[in-house]
């Protein structure tokens, strides 16, 4: 019979785990590794602000190269390794969240992460890695096989948005400006709707 944790032993097995992940990893990258397990460890809440906070400060625009790879990577091992649908589920979050307010070089490796990957998976269906979790799912109980299903959904869509991001324009431009580019859009494409129409044809 599995043993159930009271939340405050969760918290302590999250502490413990971060701590020893801190000690172990490689100096230069040790606050990455420790945002990373911290923002996705067993709680149930959403990943903490201040540990995304970190990790958005490695993705910015202009960020270290080796630091988004090291990210990426880790990243990848942390649902290589995860069994419970919470910590799935908080690292695919976690990654939603980095996607929406990265730079150019954390979107263009994730990427790459999500070709290799594809390619991959062509020839294992059974690949268990960033963006190929279809035969993952955590049987410890009803609820969390259910959950596991909602999570390889939410995995599923955010490859979908990764290969994507080619078609995507940044927000910014998408949005436009006050009086600017989004507004002459709107006009242009009242325009073409009254042509449409036969509006304002002689």
């Amino acid at each position: 019979m599995p043993v159930s944790l009271r939340p405050g032993d969760t918290s302590l097995v999250a502490h413990a785990k971060a701590k020893y992940v801190g000690a172990t990893a490689p100096k230069e990258f040790k606050h990455i590794c420790v945002a990373v397990e911290k923002a996705t460890n067993g709680e149930e809440i959403a990943p903490k602000e201040k540990h995304v906070q970190i990790l958005l400060d490695v993705v910015r625009p202009g960020a270290s190269i080796a630091d988004v790879s090291f990210l990426v990577k880790y990243l990848n091992k942390q649902i290589q390794d995860t069994k419970k649908w919470l910590g799935m589920l908080k690292t695919h979050v976690l990654i939603h969240r980095l996607l929406h307010e990265s730079g150019d070089e954390f979107k263009s490796q994730m990427k790459k992460a999500q070709r290799w990957t594809a390619e991959d998976r062509d020839r294992d269906s059974r690949l268990k890695c960033m963006f190929s979790i279809r035969n993952w799912k955590d049987d410890n109980g009803v609820d969390a096989s259910e959950l596991s299903g909602w999570t390889r959904c939410y995995a599923r869509y955010l490859e979908e948005y990764v290969e994507a991001l080619d078609d995507i324009p940044p927000l910014g431009k998408s949005m436009g400006g006050r009086g600017g580019g989004s507004s002459r859009a709107r006009d242009r494409s009242r325009s073409r709707d009254r042509d449409d129409r036969g509006y304002g044809r002689d």
